[in-house]
């Protein structure tokens, strides 16, 4: 996780270019037509020098490259082995590719495809006019390569590269063709790209292939447009390795991706479209009148709200997650299970601590390239080897009251017609004397009814038991659990978990059925008058992230748990002089909090998605402060 989040800077960068959109839409990703097939990437710009000379200016770089996320990201191997290659590259061509040399690279709209990420194999291509061939700084180093000609008579200059220490050999090449500037880390590739550019739009083109050809017209291109082969980028070693978010399994349904980033009046859009398999299921659109009602108990210091609409599957996987952290079995139960896996069998080494080869590691006939920083953690523990327990015992038995729990949910809702459901979360920290790192996570479930009469209450509570049941510390014994009414809105009823330090509340209001784990956001719920926020018609669903509460979300509650770390790494490194003052070098309060300090002119982010037979659409939207 923590390389991954490491990277998301990299996103803010990312995203701060589109805030700097010039509003003069492309024509559809033209440039597509003129780049080779194969591409795992292709990103167009609008206006390509503009939008890099103002990020050089701006107070965003600055406060990014002060973050602690900005210093331990060039702690990383990755990020270290990518500079380390462009290095090469920079000696091989005799200048410096730096953001002064690659502003003079375009003219104003460019395009970049990547075909390898583990050889950096891209290719970049921009249109140019006199002047600016003039102005370009490359194309005056033309003396320091090798002049070559394509069998067609198109002449062009490269440079060898000992890439890798070595390892690798490479090149960069690059050309002028009329008003086409092209730059390559591959000969291979700036030679196919030159064959396409002599015949735009040929079958050979990037634009001829079946999953850009079917996203190309999807959105209207604003600063910057990026096109995926989702389906290959699956299956790379790096992108697996490296990609921000643990959500690989969603992702395989996925054959291709396109991105566009636009800014409008105080806030950033950013508008995506995926090419499906056809094979995930088609939600209805959140109903608006059940949203209205919904909202209205929705406290406005929520800083997480999610509304979906879905069959009863969906919203008893919901209300499971919700109301309980998920305690799902640990990966290796189904091992356990399915395979007889034990810690001995070493092809499952990636998840204890094994990498696959990195960039420089010696080939010796093993996978085995380093050990990374679980090594130590893992290798002796029993319970990580599965030996410690019979974790498929245990999974069975939770498993079986969870079944009870859904089934039960089903029959009570069943004839109550449920609509769509909202998650709510909230965390407080809790200033308790004998408990200073206690904070209270919060959770809340609104459940629209389009038939509220038909909700069973009896057939609720004793699903409710067989979940609280599930997550008892004690596998297989049954607890005492009995429901109580309260007098909080309208006749509630709790249900005390203690060996929780929890209760969990139902009360019907009008058609919606609010549950919570929490009195406090029981009350808060009844308490809110309506949010401010409307979704689109078509979503099948919405998520509000309010980045103004993480003052009580995220840092109170996170500089508590981690100070007695920060404290030991301080007085390890400091001694008598430890202050007590220092700045936390920790993963939450430190490394991801630097993140949200950069990203601090967002307040609120609202996504919407929307999944059709073959097309997945997201809309995220970035609120600026004023």
């Amino acid at each position: 996780m923590r390389r991954k989040v490491l990277l998301i800077g990299l996103l803010i960068v990312g995203l701060w270019f589109g805030a700097q959109s010039a509003q003069r839409p492309a024509k559809a990703l033209a440039l597509a037509d003129e780049m080779p097939r194969g591409a795992l990437l292709y990103a167009q710009f609008s206006n390509w020098p503009e939008a890099l000379r103002a990020w050089q200016s701006s107070a965003l770089k600055s406060r990014y490259e002060q973050s602690l996320n900005y210093q331990q990201l060039w702690e990383r191997h990755l990020l270290n082995k990518l500079h380390e290659r462009w290095q090469e590259f920079n000696a091989a061509a005799g200048v410096e590719f730096n953001a002064d040399l690659w502003a003079t690279l375009a003219g104003e709209r460019a395009a970049l495809a990547i075909y390898d990420f583990r050889r950096l194999e891209l290719v970049w291509l921009a249109p140019m006019n006199n002047a600016q061939q003039a102005a370009c700084a490359l194309l005056k180093e033309q003396g320091n390569f090798e002049e070559r000609e394509t069998a067609d008579g198109v002449t062009y200059f490269i440079q060898s590269v000992a890439a890798d220490n070595g390892r690798e050999g490479q090149a960069i090449a690059f050309a002028l063709v009329k008003d086409r500037f092209v730059l390559a880390t591959s000969e291979r590739w700036l030679v196919r790209t030159l064959a396409t550019m002599r015949k735009p739009a040929s079958k050979d083109a990037l634009s001829a292939e079946p999953k850009f050809a079917a996203l190309r017209a999807s959105l209207t291109p604003h600063f910057v447009t990026v096109w995926t082969d989702q389906e290959r980028l699956n299956q790379d070693y790096y992108f697996r390795h490296y990609w921000l978010m643990d959500n690989l399994s969603e992702l395989k349904h996925l054959r291709a991706g396109l991105f566009d980033l636009e800014m409008q009046a105080g806030r950033w859009i950013e508008r995506r479209e995926f090419l499906t398999d056809g094979r995930l299921p088609v939600a209805t659109a959140l109903p608006r009148e059940a949203w209205a009602r919904a909202a209205a108990f929705i406290p406005a210091d929520a800083p997480y709200v999610s509304a979906r609409a879905g069959a009863d599957e969906t919203l008893v996987r919901d209300l499971r997650d919700a109301l309980f952290s998920r305690l799902d079995a640990p990966p290796s139960a189904q091992r356990v299970q399915q395979a007889g896996w034990r810690w001995r069998r070493y092809r499952d080494y990636e998840e204890y601590g094994v990498r696959e080869r990195e960039w420089g590691a010696e080939e010796d006939g093993s996978e085995y390239g380093s050990l990374d920083y679980r090594y130590n953690e893992t290798i002796d523990d029993p319970e990580d080897a599965d030996e410690g327990y019979d974790t498929a015992q245990l999974a069975a038995l939770r498993s079986g009251s969870e079944n009870k729990f859904a089934e039960g949910a089903r029959r009570a809702l069943q004839a109550a017609q449920p609509q769509m459901q909202v998650r709510v979360q909230r965390v407080r920290s809790l200033n308790a004397p004998l408990l200073p790192l206690l904070a209270d996570f919060q959770h809340g479930v609104i459940v629209s009814l389009a038939n509220p009469s038909g909700f069973d209450s009896t057939a609720w509570e004793a699903a409710l038991i067989e979940l609280g049941a599930s997550r008892l510390m004690i596998a297989g014994a049954r607890p005492a659990l009995t429901w109580r009414s309260t007098q909080q809105g309208q006749q509630a009823r709790e249900l005390a978990l203690p060996w929780l330090g929890r209760s969990l509340r139902y009360v019907m209001r009008g058609s919606e059925l609010l549950v919570t784990d929490s009195a406090e956001l029981m009350q808060d719920c009844l308490a809110h008058k309506g949010a401010a926020w409307s979704p689109q018609a078509n979503a099948n669903e919405f998520t509000v992230i309010r980045l103004s509460e993480r003052a009580s979300a995220f840092d109170r509650v996170f500089a508590k748990l981690d100070a007695p770390q920060v404290k030991k790494y301080w007085q390890e490194r400091r001694g008598k002089d430890y202050t007590g003052k220092e700045a936390s070098q920790e993963f939450f309060s430190g490394n991801l909090a630097s993140l949200l300090d950069v990203a601090a002119p967002v307040r609120e982010i609202t996504v919407q998605r929307q999944v059709t037979k073959d097309r997945v659409r997201e809309v995220v939207s970035l609120r600026m402060t004023q």
